[in-house]
C-alpha cells in the first residue's frame, strides 16, 4: 500500500513538473511571437543590426541623376575658422570631447524627457549608431546598425518617442523608453523626411523617395505604418516628367510635415520642382495651397498660432511666417538677398528666440557659391547675423542640425559638433539685423 502511495505521489510530481515546463514553453514562444525587444548592452556589445540578405534581382535600380546631382565621395573635411561668429559663450567648435570611436555627427535630436541630446553618427570605420550626450555626461552608444555606407537620421514626435531611420537596407525603429528597447517599425521603403503626430495615437510621415509624394500614416502611435495620400494622384498636373528624357517628376517627394492640435490642421511640404505648402482641416479629404514653396522644416512661435516655415529653394524663397487663424503666409527674411544659401533643412525657438541654418548643397557650387550659416531672429520677422562662412569652393555641401537644450543650443555643422550658449533678448540692443 505504501509503495503503491508513494508511485502516486511521483507521478503527481512528475505530471506537475511536465506542465510547467510545457507552460514555460508557451509563455517563451508567445513572447517570441511578440513583437521584439532588445535590451542594451555594454558599449563595447551594442547589438549589430545586419542586413537581409538580398540577390541581385532583389535591388532596385537606381534612377539616373543629373550632372548636378553627382556629389563626389570624399574624406570628411572640416571647415576653417568663421568668417563671422557672434555666438560670444561658444562652447567649442570640434568633434565632441571624450572617445574617438564617434565619427561624423550629423542629424541631432534633443530629448527633453531624458534631457540628453541624441547624435545620429556615422563612426570611423563606416557603421551608423546613435549616440546619447546628457547635459551634464559623458557620450555613450545607445544604438547601431551595419557598417554599410548609407545614411542614418534621428526625430520625435510629440510623446516622447523617438525614431530611428536607415537606408542601404531601409528600416525604422521606434523606441518609446529612450532605447532600453525597441521596436523594427518600417523596412522596405524609403525614409521619412519628417514625422509629426496629433496627440490623439495618428503619427505622420511624409516619404523622401523617387517620384513617390506620399504621406504616411500611423494610426497606433508608430508602431505600424501605411501609405495614406499619394499627392501625385491629389494634383496630377504635377505628376509629369521634367523632360522627356528625365524620369523625375515634377511633384516627386514630400519635405516637412506638421500637426496643429488647436485647429486640427495638418501641413505638409511637396517637392522637387512643384515646391510647395498644402494644408487640409478636415483630416485629409481636401487640401489647399498655403505657400508657394514646399517647407522643409518649421518651428511653432511663441503663441502657437504662428508657424516660421524654411525653404528648400536656390535664390528664391526665405524663411516665412504661416498664420493659422488668418490662414495666410508672409516671406520674412531672404537668404539670397546676402549670399545665403537657399536651403535650410532646421529651425529652431528657444524660449523666443529663433535660430535658422542654411547651408549650401552640391549643385549651388556650379554658379553661385554662397555663405552658409546660423541667422537668428528675437521676434521671428527681423533677422540678423550669427554664425557664417564665407563661400568656399572646396566644400560643396554644408549639412546644418540644429537642437535646443536648457543650457545650450547644439549645431552638428559638416559633421562636426557645435555647442553655445543660448541668447537673450539683451544680446540684440547693439546688433545690426540684415537690411529689409
Amino acid at each position: 500500500m505504501k509503495k503503491r502511495f508513494s508511485l502516486g505521489i511521483a507521478a503527481v510530481v512528475l505530471i506537475g513538473a511536465l506542465g510547467t515546463v510545457v507552460f514555460s514553453w508557451l509563455q517563451q514562444k508567445k513572447a517570441d511571437q511578440s513583437e521584439r525587444q532588445f535590451l542594451p548592452l555594454p558599449v563595447a556589445e551594442v547589438p549589430v543590426i545586419e542586413p537581409p540578405a538580398e540577390s541581385p534581382a532583389d535591388v532596385p535600380a537606381e534612377p539616373p541623376q543629373t550632372a548636378t546631382e553627382r556629389v563626389v565621395e570624399e574624406t570628411p573635411t572640416y571647415f576653417p575658422p568663421p568668417s563671422v561668429d557672434l555666438t560670444g559663450g561658444k562652447i567649442g567648435n570640434q568633434r565632441v570631447p571624450g572617445t574617438d570611436a564617434i565619427g561624423d555627427v550629423y542629424q541631432v535630436y534633443f530629448h527633453n524627457p531624458t534631457q540628453s541630446l541624441y547624435m545620429a553618427v556615422i563612426e570611423p570605420d563606416d557603421m551608423r549608431s546613435i549616440w546619447r550626450l546628457p547635459e551634464n555626461g559623458k557620450p555613450v552608444r545607445v544604438f547601431a546598425a551595419n557598417q554599410q555606407r548609407g545614411e542614418i537620421r534621428i526625430m520625435g514626435d510629440g510623446k516622447g518617442v523617438m525614431y530611428v531611420q536607415f537606408n542601404n537596407p531601409s528600416r525604422m525603429y521606434r523606441t518609446g523608453d529612450a532605447f532600453k528597447t525597441w521596436h523594427l517599425v518600417r523596412e522596405g521603403a524609403d525614409m521619412f523626411w519628417q514625422i509629426a503626430d496629433d496627440g490623439k495615437g495618428n503619427v505622420y510621415g511624409t516619404l523622401h523617395s523617387f517620384n513617390q509624394p506620399i504621406l504616411y500614416r500611423s494610426p497606433d502611435d508608430g508602431f505600424s505604418w501605411e501609405p495614406w495620400i499619394d499627392f501625385q494622384k491629389i494634383f496630377p498636373e504635377y505628376a509629369v516628367q521634367y523632360a522627356p528624357d528625365d524620369q523625375r517628376f515634377k511633384l516627386r517627394h514630400l519635405h516637412g510635415v506638421l500637426y496643429n492640435d488647436k485647429n486640427d490642421q495638418l501641413i505638409v511640404g511637396t517637392g522637387d520642382i512643384a515646391r510647395f505648402t498644402f494644408a487640409s482641416s478636415d483630416g485629409g479629404n481636401s487640401w489647399r495651397k498655403v505657400w508657394d514653396e514646399g517647407f522643409t522644416a518649421a518651428t511653432a512661435m511663441s503663441g502657437g498660432n504662428r508657424y516660421l516655415l524654411c525653404p528648400d529653394r536656390l535664390r528664391a524663397a526665405g524663411i516665412a511666417i504661416y498664420d493659422l487663424w488668418a490662414d495666410t503666409t508672409t516671406d520674412v527674411f531672404r537668404p539670397a538677398k546676402y549670399n545665403f544659401a537657399g536651403y535650410c533643412y532646421s529651425i529652431i525657438n528657444d524660449n523666443g528666440i529663433y535660430y535658422a541654418a542654411f547651408h549650401t548643397e552640391a549643385n549651388e557650387t556650379v554658379s553661385v557659391v554662397p555663405k552658409s550659416g546660423i541667422v537668428v531672429s528675437p521676434d521671428g520677422v527681423n533677422w540678423y547675423p550669427f554664425l557664417e562662412w564665407e563661400p568656399t569652393t572646396n566644400h560643396a555641401r554644408t549639412n546644418i542640425w540644429l537642437a535646443s537644450a536648457p543650457a545650450r543650443i547644439y549645431a552638428s555643422l559638416n559633421a562636426a559638433l557645435y555647442a553655445f550658449k543660448p541668447l537673450d533678448r539683451d544680446w540684440f540692443e547693439d546688433k545690426t539685423p540684415f537690411a529689409k
